[in-house]
């Protein structure tokens, strides 16, 4: 309810060509699905576009360039590419504190959220017991997604900032720079 139709957001939800899905008792359920059943529950909904086909890297930058804030709800990631790049664009970014992310991420122009660590759950047994991920609070997100869109210049001047930091420390020469004794040793 931080949103409503008339606000001059969009909210731009992109999900792989596949899902997630969420199961429901015995029923799966498609994001898409998932989405719409929200937004019928939302009297003055703003407006929200679901994108879940494969969409290329220069489509990424492009969402990237015109985008404000890049939210992930991710509940876990083992590094946080998509992060990542949504830095290195200059966004402010807002996800969880329980990731990879956390290595590089900076919290003074981003928003590392607090969620409810639970169990990963996999009715298809792929994983094996004892992994967790973050469950988030929507209420959360929206009201961090309003304090930062409330605080955007500001904002958006520190992630500028913040991106430029990370080209040293994580860009390709660097990444060359680590990887090549591993690479050339003989032994």
């Amino acid at each position: 309810n931080e949103f409503i139709h008339g606000d001059k957001t969009i909210l731009l939800i992109k999900t792989s060509p596949r899902g997630p899905q969420s199961i429901s008792g015995s029923e799966v359920v498609s994001t898409t699905a998932i989405v719409e059943s929200i937004v019928a529950n939302i009297p003055n909904a703003p407006a929200i576009r679901l994108v879940d086909a494969k969409i290329s890297q220069y489509q990424i930058d492009n969402i990237h360039n015109i985008g404000h804030v890049f939210v992930s709800t991710s509940r876990c990631e083992g590094w946080g590419l998509s992060i990542f790049e949504a830095c290195g664009f200059g966004n402010p970014v807002i996800c969880g504190r329980f990731g990879g992310q956390t290595d590089f991420l900076d919290q003074s122009p981003n928003d590392l959220l607090d969620g409810r660590k639970t169990e990963a759950f996999d009715p298809m047994n792929l994983i094996q017991g004892g992994v967790h991920w973050m469950e988030f609070d929507t209420a959360v997100v929206s009201r961090s997604l309003r304090q930062t869109m409330n605080q955007y210049k500001e904002r958006k001047k520190r992630a500028g900032l913040y991106a430029k930091t990370l080209e040293p420390k994580y860009g390709e020469a660097r990444i060359g720079e680590l990887l090549d004794p591993i690479m050339t040793d003989s032994s």
